[in-house]
Order: structure tokens, then sequence, then C-alpha cells
């Protein structure tokens, strides 16, 4: 499953003022966000942006939000190596989209695919060794269903938007399913796939909160909350071990 224009689209929070440091982290550019008052950690949360990565404000916010109200370390490391979208494409791209004429509908989707082509996925393992405890997802793209979801180990949390055309409803009740059906005959605790109504892709961090929109904000209130509870749950089990 490739993504579309949407990945492409939404608000920005351009007067948003990060609260987290930049820091090189193994030689990497990364933002980290801390817990405040210098509380300790409940665990570590580092997170893959989407195609806007490290220079997007929304994403810092995103990681602020997590140290502040799930007191965790945040990780926002700069894996795109400055080579993360342009900001600008947010205006850009709805246009770009645009299927007025016949021409713009055969053309557009030709460079399209060619902007596109380099983007890539991580995963939770290098060499066979886990690389974490749990994945949570906003708005998932570049999936492959139902394969990837019938490799998935671990605990995995989902937050589908019921409007999203990169991976559809559909696919994402597929996903949902399989969960279950791990959690049933593996033990695999945890996982969850939670929809948001109305919602398009990319409301987890470029939803219309800075025009008002209030329900795209509760979209996008909600997702953070889905992921902190989430990572409660598998942190407390991992404490408990």
């Amino acid at each position: 499953m490739s993504c579309n224009g949407e990945c492409f689209s939404g608000a920005l929070m351009a007067d948003y003022r990060p609260q987290g440091n930049i820091e090189t982290i193994h030689g990497r550019e990364t933002y980290v966000a801390r817990p405040p008052n210098g509380s300790n950690p409940k665990g570590i949360v580092i997170i893959i942006p989407d195609a806007f990565g490290l220079p997007f404000p929304n994403n810092k916010n995103l990681a602020d939000r997590y140290a502040k109200d799930g007191n965790f370390l945040v990780y926002l490391p700069d894996f795109m190596d400055g080579r993360s979208a342009p900001v600008w494409m947010l205006n850009v791209f709805p246009q770009v989209m645009s299927t007025a004429t016949i021409w713009d509908w055969i053309v557009k989707p030709y460079y399209i695919a060619q902007a596109m082509y380099a983007s890539g996925q991580y995963t939770s393992a290098k060499s066979g060794k886990v690389l974490c405890d749990a994945h949570f997802t906003a708005h998932a793209s570049n999936v492959k269903v139902p394969d990837d979801a019938k490799k998935v180990t671990l605990p995995l949390s989902v937050a589908q938007a019921t409007e999203d055309m990169v991976m559809t409803l559909e696919q994402a009740r597929q996903v949902e399913a399989i969960l279950r059906e791990k959690a049933e005959k593996q033990g695999l605790k945890h996982s969850e796939v939670v929809y948001y109504e109305g919602a398009n892709h990319g409301f987890g961090v470029r939803a219309d909160q800075v025009w008002g929109n209030e329900k795209t904000k509760e979209h996008a209130d909600g997702s953070i909350k889905q992921a902190i509870d989430f990572y409660n749950r598998v942190f407390q089990d991992w404490t408990a071990q």
C-alpha cells in the first residue's frame, strides 16, 4: 500500500514553540522532550515521524504532549537525514491532487510517484534483536495488508481514521481481526484498533487545531490519549516482571 496526497495534507502549527531540545544522539540530530519538573520517566517513546520529519512543528508538539501528559522520555530522531518533505507541500499537494481536467488526472500522478519513490519503512527488529517493546501507529502508510499484520509479534495499537484512503477501513478491520486472533491463540496482549469516525489520514499530527476545528482537535487528542494509555499498560506489564 503506497501513500497518496493525503500523506502531504493537513494543518500546520506554525506558531508552536517546542518545549524540548535538539541533541545529537548516536550521530543523529534528535528532538528530545522530557517529563516536566525533572521527574523520572515511566518509559521511553521513540517517534518515527511522518514525511515532514524533524523540522515539522506538529511532530515536536506531539513529542511534547507525550512527555508532559504521559510522563515519558521522548525521542524524535531525524531519520531522513535532513531530507524530509518541506512544509510548503501542505499547501501544494491539495492542488496537485486536483483532477479538474483529464490532463491533470493523467500527468500529475507521474510526478507524485517520482517524488514519493524514496519513501521507506522502519522495523521493530534488526538481525533478530528486538529493538522495542511495543508499537503505536496513527494513520499507517506503506503497510501491506494482511501480510504485515500477520508478522506482528509485539503489542500494537492502531489509531485508524474511518475516511483514510491510504489504509482503508476494510484493511484496518483485517488488521483488527488478525490482532484479535493473535491475542486469543498467542497471548499477544494490549493490541487494538481504535476507529475515529470522520477523521482523515494525518489526523494524529496534522489535524486543524489552529483554526478551531473542534472535531479534528478531538480526533487528535483522542489518538494521543490512546497512545499514552497503551504505553502505560505495556510499561506496567514490563515493570511487573
